[in-house]
């Protein structure tokens, strides 16, 4: 039940594409995330939350170089 994924859920699951983007598990339909995924993490929700502030500011840097 700590990991249901519902919003009370404890833990997440993340996951790393094959381009090394890390996404919550359930964020894209089953056939791409099976295509997609090459390793799997279980995180604290705040440390996921956390970590997905990071990787969105990690982001933006990149979309704001590329525009530069």
């Amino acid at each position: 039940e700590a990991l249901n994924g519902g919003e009370g859920a404890e833990y997440k699951l993340i996951y790393e594409d094959k381009d090394g983007d890390w996404m919550l598990v359930g964020d894209v339909p089953w056939e791409m995330f099976m295509e997609s995924c090459r390793r799997l993490r279980i995180m604290k929700r705040s440390e996921a939350k956390d970590f997905a502030i990071l990787q969105t500011r990690d982001f933006l840097k990149g979309t704001l170089k590329d525009d530069n």
